[in-house]
């Protein structure tokens, strides 16, 4: 009888939990509502009655650093980015951590939190080199395996999938594991092995391990387009381009350098060009097999060209120096 009451209980915790869970999440709604149709201050009310109910909540803390950062409030953006990773741990500490160094460097464009947030969130070697950062790394390779027929298998397995609406025009995404099936771990084992860890090793002088957080391929048909963002899942964010049409207007990828600061890297060879670039945006046109390393946090978007006659493939990818 004991057993059957303490399960019970149990049962009658977890719906309880699930209950107060399915709450949060439609009163986080509401309050997204208000503040997108410019109604930030009942937004804001919302919010500071949930957080009486929910103490040290991490998706209350996410949804008033978009309030503070859709109204310009710079001074309670960053009070609640500090607030929040006081309490967080592991992966939401890590998240909130990146928000943080994003909007300081995207937004706030305020070098003094910048390094305060990047010193927080980068191992060791990363910091020991940050005048290096924010990087951009750009190299080809000549003997990466041929993928057309895995690429279009998987499509016609998985036509649709929860990157099918992402606001994006013309563009079919892949789920972001790919890494780990079969078809494609020999694939990003030799791009790690061979190329990154190795430049890395050149450029930062200390051997390091990469471990990919997501991978994933991108076809972008004619005149598609990838909205501005960046990936917070990872130190550094890579596109490998597997396929480029040879036409005049193949299209770009945009990365933004709002605090103008961006050192731009050209491995060819066993030489290593460096560039800083000073202007508010930096636009690379990839060629087929050309590779571009960057730090997650900086912005970018990607357009294709209105006379491409095929459509472009690219393996983008998120990976942590360990």
């Amino acid at each position: 009888m004991k057993y059957l009451s303490s399960e019970k209980f149990l049962i009658k915790m977890l719906l309880k939990k699930l209950s107060e869970l399915s709450i949060l999440k439609i009163c986080l709604k509401i309050s997204r509502i208000f503040y997108n149709n410019n109604f930030s201050n009942i937004s804001i009310l919302i919010l500071k009655i949930l957080e009486k109910i929910s103490l040290n909540n991490f998706y209350i803390q996410v949804e008033f650093s978009q309030v503070y950062k859709k109204i310009k409030d710079s001074k309670n953006l960053i009070k609640t980015y500090d607030k929040a990773i006081s309490f967080t741990k592991g992966h939401q500490k890590n998240e909130i951590i990146f928000m943080a160094l994003s909007d300081s460097y995207n937004f706030l464009k305020n070098k003094k939190l910048y390094d305060k947030y990047f010193n927080l969130l980068y191992p060791k070697i990363i910091k020991k080199n940050k005048n290096l950062f924010p990087i951009v790394i750009k190299f080809s390779v000549n003997d990466i395996l041929n993928i057309d027929k895995d690429i279009h298998s998987y499509r016609k397995l998985n036509p649709y999938n929860s990157y099918s609406y992402h606001g994006h025009h013309n563009i079919y995404q892949s789920e972001h594991d790919i890494f780990k099936k079969k078809k494609f771990k020999n694939y990003s084992t030799h791009l790690k092995t061979k190329y990154i860890e190795k430049i890395f090793f050149k450029i930062l002088k200390y051997k390091s391990n990469v471990k990919f957080k997501k991978m994933w391929f991108v076809v972008t048909k004619k005149s598609g387009s990838m909205k501005r963002h960046n990936h917070p899942d990872g130190h550094f964010s890579g596109v490998f381009y597997y396929r480029v049409p040879k036409v005049k207007a193949s299209g770009f990828l945009k990365i933004y350098n709002p605090m103008k600061n961006i050192n731009l890297f050209e491995v060819k060879g066993n030489t290593i060009l460096k560039n800083k670039f000073t202007s508010s945006d930096l636009v690379l046109k990839p060629k087929k097999n050309d590779v571009f390393l960057f730090s997650s946090f900086l912005m970018h978007s990607v357009d294709n060209g209105e006379d491409i006659n095929i459509d472009r493939i690219s393996v983008p990818f998120d990976f942590i120096l360990m």
